[in-house]
């Protein structure tokens, strides 16, 4: 299994272990099993904050298809992950043999794409064009600042990066990555974070880390 894994995969594992090759395969495993714990956590979350974004610039500017208004205003990385999801997009309608709808770009869109219009958006200036005139709207259930949301949504975005391309999160105060998912969820509605908190395998998974990992204690992902 080491050998299959690679070596340089499990060298942050096994420094973790101090050497001891038979725990670094275990915390590797359990590493494994909290990531996709995670994973489910994370997809309700950014279905939900990308639709509730979506609601509010849809009702902003009148169209499903919002991105190509010309009152929008958007920086070049933006422009560059709006133009990719259309075309990836428009690959998918093409090879169902229909046109492509609003909502195939909505799914296209990076997680990277939605906490990019809850930044500070430089000379374009996000906090004047689009969150205080409308898009706060979406996270009707938050008190405080843009800046300190966009904070926690992009944390959260390179975390779920961290587990899509498999790292190591072991490190991590996952806890606490845990109690972020469920705030931000919460400041769209309770109820989306009762559903994710209710559901979420995290916790269970958490706490028999050291079982897992010190004794063999069995994981399951």
């Amino acid at each position: 299994l080491a050998g299959l894994v690679s070596a340089p995969r499990l060298s942050p594992y096994s420094a973790a272990c101090g050497g001891n090759g038979s725990q670094a395969i275990r915390l590797y495993t359990w590493n494994v099993e909290v990531s996709a714990a995670f994973w489910g956590v994370v997809h309700v979350l950014e279905v939900a904050v990308r639709n509730a974004i979506h609601a509010q610039m849809c009702n902003r500017y009148g169209r499903a298809d919002w991105w190509d208004d010309r009152a929008i205003k958007l920086h070049a990385v933006l422009v560059k992950q709006r133009n990719q999801a259309k075309a990836d997009a428009l690959y998918v309608a093409k090879k169902h043999s229909r046109s492509v709808v609003a909502d195939d770009v909505v799914a296209a869109l990076t997680f990277g794409f939605w906490g990019g219009l809850l930044a500070a958006g430089g000379p374009l200036q996000f906090e004047t064009a689009y969150w205080q005139p409308f898009l706060h709207r979406a996270f009707p259930h938050y008190v405080g600042s843009r800046a300190d949301l966009h904070i926690d949504v992009n944390s959260l975005r390179l975390f779920r990066n961290r587990i899509a391309h498999h790292e190591p999160v072991f490190n991590r105060h996952l806890a606490a990555d845990h109690a972020t998912v469920v705030r931000v969820a919460g400041h769209i509605h309770p109820d989306c974070a009762t559903y994710i908190d209710s559901h979420s395998r995290v916790p269970e998974v958490l706490a028999r880390k050291a079982r897992a990992v010190d004794h063999g204690y069995a994981t399951r992902f």
